[in-house]
């Protein structure tokens, strides 16, 4: 376990593995949820300039993902990512928007920082995580159901106790 906390430059760990470029961008971390961190493809017909063809996305995004298990800490020699999931999976066929393409968790004592580009992959962060992945959710004098919950039962509960049913 680390001492201090050492943050993840992930927009920097891409543009050295050439996924980001002054001529054809082809991943970007475009923020964070700590200590989770979020990958979008630059995808034609989805994003406006994009460059990533549908056809070979998948292979890209298993690229990216092989590559993002290989990273480690240059000073600690421990590896820093804990987790990754694609977004289409975790937010399912149906999601509004366009979520994230990868979705990844750092190890604990680390965080993500995709605003810092420098030469480094990991540095020391300039904060740490103020969020954590798992958590408690309460609710006084509603006992219909106990034990865990998917956040989409949670997000109806709330709209429910709010009268604004889902």
């Amino acid at each position: 376990m680390i001492e201090r906390p050492r943050a993840l430059l992930i927009n920097s760990w891409l543009r050295g593995m050439g996924y980001i470029n002054y001529e054809e961008t082809k991943a970007l971390s475009y923020s964070t949820v700590m200590p989770l961190g979020l990958i979008r493809l630059n995808l034609e017909g989805r994003e406006r300039g994009g460059v990533v063809p549908r056809g070979s996305h998948e292979e890209l995004l298993n690229e990216i993902e092989g590559e993002l298990r290989d990273i480690r800490d240059m000073e600690t020699g421990e590896r820093v990512i804990k987790r990754i999931w694609r977004g289409e999976r975790l937010y399912g066929p149906e999601a509004e928007g366009y979520p994230p393409d990868l979705i990844f968790e750092v190890e604990d004592g680390y965080t993500v920082d995709p605003w810092r580009l420098e030469e480094g992959v990991v540095a020391e962060a300039s904060r740490p995580n103020d969020h954590e992945r798992c958590g408690a959710f309460l609710i006084h004098g509603w006992e219909r159901r106990r034990g865990e919950l998917e956040i989409g039962e949670i997000h109806d509960i709330i709209l429910s106790h709010l009268g604004l049913n889902p």
